[in-house]
């Protein structure tokens, strides 16, 4: 199963993410193609959705700059360096680094991961088949149903990128369960109803509030924790990412704040490492 969600911008969902997918096209090797029409390209196996580009793996790294506001570009990886570097040498924006867009491109053992410093690379595998990305699993946007590595996952089209989530979310959010077509718990304390559910990145200031994919540690897929990250999101690792974890127990804390407690700052009812 794969879940679409449009969207002409998704900075909201991690800060710096991007764009929509469009027409597929072909590859030459060591060289980026533009989608047709100027429209943005669609990669498969061996192909980085970067954009309007397509970028070649094991060849080419996909940049993209952290406003936002500037298309995603190809570089060749260097022979020296890191493909970060490569990046920064075009746009010193450059935050997110594509070397791998879906699992299909990392041995079959292994698992393409987001990670903390914002580079996809190929990350192996754990033998229970549960998470290991710091963030999360990238998925390719047109393989199809089941293209995750990890267990217990789907594959969200955010944008310009496919995101591994949970398979089956549920969400209590105040005196709702979010679940089925709108797993997302949307939270404004200053709104007649405070609590709303709503499909998967629709929750905003001006419709419905601050967004809360989990609330508890169990709402997230195997290997993955409930962050806090304005609302809260399922990533591999919260520490890793520089942010808080919640938390049903003090058991779920980890060694750095060993005690869980409720957030007033937060959706009521949210409890948080500390």
């Amino acid at each position: 199963m794969v879940i679409r969600v449009r969207c002409a911008l998704a900075l909201s969902f991690f800060a710096a993410f991007a764009s929509l997918s469009c027409k597929s096209s072909s590859l030459s090797s060591g060289s980026p193609q533009s989608g047709e029409g100027g429209q943005p390209a669609q990669g498969r196996h061996g192909e980085i959705t970067c954009a309007k580009e397509l970028c070649a793996v094991g060849e080419q790294a996909c940049c993209w700059p952290a406003s936002g506001m500037v298309d995603a570009f190809c570089v060749d990886l260097p022979s020296q360096g890191s493909a970060l570097d490569a990046c920064l040498a075009v746009d010193s924006l450059a935050r997110r680094v594509l070397l791998c867009d879906g699992s299909s491109d990392c041995a079959p053992d292994e698992t393409c991961c987001l990670q903390a410093d914002g580079e996809s690379r190929c990350i192996a595998s754990s033998s229970d088949g549960a998470n290991v990305c710091e963030r999360y699993e990238q998925c390719r946007l047109v393989e199809g149903p089941d293209v995750c590595a990890s267990r217990e996952t789907i594959c969200l089209v955010t944008g310009d990128e496919g995101i591994c989530v949970a398979a089956e979310p549920s969400v209590t959010c105040g005196g709702l369960e979010c679940s089925g077509e709108t797993p997302e718990c949307c939270y404004d304390a200053a709104a007649p109803t405070s609590e709303t559910c709503k499909a998967p990145l629709r929750c905003s200031p001006v419709n419905g509030g601050v967004a809360y994919g989990c609330t508890a540690p169990d709402d997230c897929a195997p290997g993955m924790s409930c962050c806090v990250a304005g609302g809260t999101r399922c990533f591999g690792d919260c520490e890793a990412n520089s942010l808080r974890t919640v938390c049903d127990t003090d058991a779920d804390c980890p060694a750095t704040a060993p005690s869980c407690a409720l957030d007033p700052s937060l959706l009521p009812g949210v409890r948080v490492c500390g």
